[in-house]
């Protein structure tokens, strides 16, 4: 929070006391996480070479560790920025560029670095041929060549970043035609992520390299706020509307078939307008989710991103929902056309080698706007984590859902897969991740309760209310 707010001063010394904590009961891996956060704050007061005496400490302290984190990997990827754009330290450079590439979890992350470092050394540089050498190229035309097809499966923001590197490099050491060809593709891969709208209107949008998950949460709880409030104003307007017109018709309508014209006019106008809101409302989510995918180009960090990409699932489910408001006239969600799309959204993100059978049985459940948000949101939640978690490769994959109508009031939302399960001391009510927290809270909204038990794998099951009985009880 204090480095999104750039309040360097309570940054600092926030990092400082969980460091004294961190030694004080020995944890190393503690210290060198508050260090790395420190180093955060030293780089926005623009003191290099703090900068780097703090990342270097650091990582000095991962390196007693048995296992190294993504701290580590990261602290190195700093390092090497700081000391190529400081210059003279080609020898730590070169070890630093050796442990990132001999981690095959990493290799792929070091060749913007080595082309970053070659655009920096001279054409006739010792360095420059031993890097040359280890790749088995005879010139820097086709070292970038090589990490070209090596990078092809980055991710479209680190490609970016690996053309643009090479484009640097191949300028240094004077094949300009071809660096000139490298910025060129970097230019029309970012056209293809970003389209000409929403690059217009994301045009005064100032987006920040350094931003951390917290700040993804933020945003995104702003934008939901205002889009509830956006459909808070259009249910006013909405209202007043037809009460004007019903105002109208009583007025000017002595006649009984007079009146009914009017009526079915005033009708139709409301479904117009619930319509064109479901559609406005599933656009502005549509707007949120490409903000969060532009926010995300910057993210390096593998945590934040992934969280990032979770927020923007959850707006997506939500849009989805309004999708499906404005297509029936009935103003109820079909829940078995909405779980088939939503499973088909989900799948074609983590995408895997191995095939999952999914089983939906939801005939007939229609509900309204009210339950349709939460109750989505929790499938979308529960799915995710199926997805992430259960599914392996040489494992034939299953996942059911079902939704049906109780004796009571009460419906009953099942989801299961058959993964490892989860641990049987695991407590969902104290769990502390995000969408565990979502599940809970949203749960309660619908007046329900939540257990979870291991079946031959992991077994959700929920009560719940839908709005007719939630009022009832309210």
């Amino acid at each position: 929070m204090r480095q999104i707010q750039e309040n360097v001063e309570e940054g600092k010394s926030l990092c400082l006391k969980g460091i004294d904590v961190a030694k004080k009961i020995n944890d190393l891996e503690l210290q060198s996480i508050f260090l790395y956060h420190l180093s955060d704050f030293l780089i926005l007061e623009r003191k290099l070479q703090e900068y780097i005496d703090v990342s270097e400490e650091s990582l000095a302290l991962s390196n007693k560790l048995n296992e190294k984190s993504s701290y580590h990997y990261n602290n190195i990827i700093h390092l090497i920025d700081a000391y190529i754009f400081k210059g003279g330290y080609e020898k730590r450079v070169k070890n630093l560029l050796k442990e990132l590439y001999e981690n095959e979890n990493t290799k792929i992350f070091s060749y913007h670095l080595f082309a970053k470092f070659i655009s920096k050394l001279k054409k006739d540089s010792p360095s420059k041929k031993e890097i040359l050498n280890k790749f088995k190229v005879k010139n820097t035309l086709e070292l970038v060549t090589k990490f070209k097809l090596l990078g092809k499966d980055l991710i479209p923001n680190e490609y970016f970043r690996l053309l643009d590197e090479s484009a640097n490099a191949l300028h240094a050491q004077g094949y300009f035609k071809e660096a000139m060809s490298y910025k060129t593709e970097g230019v029309f891969l970012t056209r293809s992520i970003y389209s000409k709208d929403l690059s217009e209107t994301l045009s005064n949008y100032k987006t920040a390299q350094a931003l951390k998950v917290k700040e993804k949460e933020i945003a995104f709880q702003n934008e939901k706020i205002t889009l509830y409030g956006l459909i808070s104003l259009l249910s006013i307007v909405f209202l007043l509307i037809s009460l004007l017109v019903l105002r109208k018709i009583r007025k000017q309508s002595k006649e009984l078939t007079e009146k009914n014209i009017l009526i079915n006019k005033s009708l139709k106008e409301k479904e117009l307008l619930v319509g064109e809101m479901h559609h406005r409302v599933k656009n502005n989510f549509q707007i949120v989710s490409s903000l969060l995918e532009l926010q995300s180009k910057n993210i390096e960090d593998e945590k934040a991103l992934e969280l990032a990409e979770e927020g923007k699932n959850r707006v997506k489910s939500m849009a989805l929902i309004h999708q499906k408001l404005y297509q029936n006239k009935s103003g109820l969600v079909d829940f078995d056309e909405y779980i088939k799309l939503l499973v088909k959204e989900l799948s074609s993100l983590y995408k895997s080698d191995n095939k999952i059978k999914t089983e939906i049985i939801s005939n007939n459940m229609e509900f309204d706007v009210d339950t349709a948000i939460p109750l989505g949101l929790i499938i979308n939640e529960i799915i995710t984590n199926s997805y992430k978690y259960a599914f392996h490769e040489n494992k034939e994959s299953l996942l059911s859902i079902s939704i049906n109508k109780q004796d009571n009031d009460n419906f009953k939302l099942v989801i299961q897969d058959n993964g490892p399960g989860i641990s049987s001391d695991f407590d969902i009510k104290k769990a502390k991740s995000l969408g565990l927290r979502l599940i809970n809270r949203l749960v309660k909204q619908l007046h329900g309760t939540l257990s979870l038990s291991n079946e031959n794998g992991a077994r959700f099951e929920i009560l719940f209310k839908d709005l007719h009985a939630r009022q009832l009880i309210d």
